[in-house]
């Protein structure tokens, strides 16, 4: 990924698992233009295994490429 090709200021990836918050990972410019992805989260959740089945057949995984630059 190239920032000419998406022409961002501040990359970003958001994901939104299940019924949990959004998750967003910022990302970094290079300085040839490259976008980078070092760092990411994790996170820790209390789910019965058999529910967890059940949410993951049956809501949708949305993962959505941002621009986090908050003067947009």
């Amino acid at each position: 990924m190239t920032k000419d090709f998406y022409n961002v200021i501040k990359p970003a990836v958001a994901v939104r698992f299940l019924d949990f918050p959004t998750l967003v990972v910022q990302g970094d410019l290079s300085p040839d233009g490259l976008l980078m992805f070092n760092r990411g989260k994790s996170t820790s959740f209390k789910m019965d295994s058999n529910e967890l089945k059940r949410a993951l057949e049956t809501k949708p995984f949305y993962v959505m490429f941002i621009d986090s630059n908050p003067d947009k």
